[in-house]
């Protein structure tokens, strides 16, 4: 105890208050179980299935005593979980009345399960690989041959960074990091890049990405038809497809950029899915973390969304497609002859 200003105050009082809010989120902690919650309560609040919560506990395989942590590896995995599907503040997070614990817990915590995340998920659940369906599904629907993909990229938000400052920042006056999507027809996510700030272009993006380098390759060694649907945004190349930039009313170019729209959405619906599930990268959130930790957000979230379409867990809410692309239309002057004849012979048989 101490005198200041005529002010009498009683440090072992606040010691006391202190212990006893630590016992009290033991207590309640070591008597709650997020799995006894139904299931439409559990799929709300942590996002995943059941099933999918247990196959997650298996393959991170948590050791005991986990970053000298007491909390079990059912809490800390749905206290992350909790955190990404939320996305709100971590102090708030811990207040929940099934994983009580301080703010400082969860971000120890929460640091912990995403890089055993990033380390354990994000390679087996996030494959660049062709398929035979996907070229099948867009013939089937749309008429247009050899399609393995659609690309687009997404800005994810945060706050001001500390340091390079102007590598984030986007054309709309935000921070961001331009995020590369690849998908497939079932919304899996066959691709991402979470390298570059917001300053980067699309299609930047993409040429600086192992992806591109892999279609040149297999391009430069004989592999002919298959590409990706791609916005104005990329170079048209004889792996990338895009719209023409010149296309008059009821023209065959008009026909085609209207289709090749159509099928190309399903990259805008993948991403609108991936975001509503994992709150924490939509834009109204916006993530309060250095530009690293968001780039391991991006990847891990990916990887749970890929997971959730495995599995077949449903998302009861309304999707909004993916609308945040800020690139402005560059004309490329380079274009290939032979990307151009591929693009021409789709337009017509359409």
């Amino acid at each position: 105890m101490f005198f200041m200003s005529n002010i009498f105050f009683d440090d072992t009082q606040d010691e006391n208050e202190f212990r006893k809010i630590r016992w009290y989120r033991r207590h309640l902690r070591d008597r709650s179980n997020p799995l006894d919650l139904p299931e439409e309560h559990f799929l709300q609040r942590y996002r995943v299935s059941k099933d999918v919560f247990a196959y997650l506990l298996r393959e991170l395989k948590f050791e005991a005593g986990y970053k000298c942590t007491f909390i079990p590896p059912i809490l800390q995995l749905a206290i992350t979980l909790q955190l990404l599907g939320g996305g709100a503040y971590q102090w708030q997070v811990g207040t929940d009345f099934i994983s009580p614990m301080a703010q400082c817990t969860v971000s120890k915590i929460s640091d912990a399960v995403f890089k055993k995340m990033e380390d354990s998920l994000c390679r087996r659940w996030i494959q660049f690989k062709f398929s035979g369906r996907t070229q099948e599904y867009f013939m089937a629907n749309y008429n247009i041959p050899g399609v393995i993909g659609c690309i687009d990229g997404t800005h994810i938000t945060f706050l001001r960074p500390p340091q390079d400052e102007y590598m984030f920042f986007n054309r709309k006056g935000k921070h961001s990091i331009n995020a590369m999507v690849i998908c497939n027809e079932k919304y899996e996510i066959l691709a991402i890049n979470a390298k570059y700030g917001g300053c980067a272009h699309d299609s930047f993006v993409w040429h600086q990405s192992r992806e591109h380098d892999l279609l040149e390759t297999q391009y430069d060694s004989g592999r002919r038809n298959f590409w990706l649907l791609g916005d104005s945004g990329y170079k048209l190349e004889p792996y990338v497809i895009t719209p023409y930039r010149i296309s008059p009313d009821n023209s065959p170019e008009a026909k085609f950029n209207e289709i090749h729209s159509k099928a190309r959405s399903v990259v805008e619906r993948c991403i609108g899915v991936w975001k509503t599930r994992w709150r924490i990268i939509l834009e109204e959130r916006k993530c309060r973390y250095l530009p690293s930790k968001v780039a391991r957000l991006i990847y891990v979230t990916a990887a749970l969304h890929n997971i959730c379409c495995h599995f077949k867990v449903p998302l009861n809410e309304r999707i909004s497609v993916d609308t945040d692309g800020i690139d402005e239309t560059i004309r490329f002057s380079n274009e290939t002859s032979t990307a151009t004849t591929n693009r021409d012979r789709i337009r017509d048989a359409l």
